[in-house]
């Protein structure tokens, strides 16, 4: 398994929005992905989120942050303060605690 790390400093106030629209237009782009898992998106607080994505291999990962790079250069540039920061690598543990 591999997953991908995301973080991102938006404007201020502005991480609901982006939230909404990670939701309804990136998700369909990254479920499109071959090897997808699962993915997460965190409010940090002080305008930071943060994402982890799991996919299957490390060729999933790395398309799933190429896609994450173009689509917050086309859709997020209004509401970023920062550079987006993608990385992807091996999944040394995981863990799911199921009823």
């Amino acid at each position: 398994m591999f997953a991908t790390y995301r973080k991102l400093k938006v404007n201020p106030g502005s991480a609901a929005e982006v939230a909404a629209l990670i939701q309804a237009e990136y998700m369909p782009l990254l479920d499109d992905v071959p090897g997808f898992v699962s993915y997460t998106l965190v409010d940090l607080g002080d305008d930071e989120i943060t994402s982890i994505g799991v996919f299957q291999s490390a060729e999933s990962a790395a398309e799933a942050n190429a896609r994450a790079k173009s689509w917050v250069g086309e859709r997020l540039s209004p509401f970023v303060a920062t550079p987006l920061d993608a990385r992807e690598g091996a999944v040394l543990v995981n863990y799911l605690d199921t009823p």
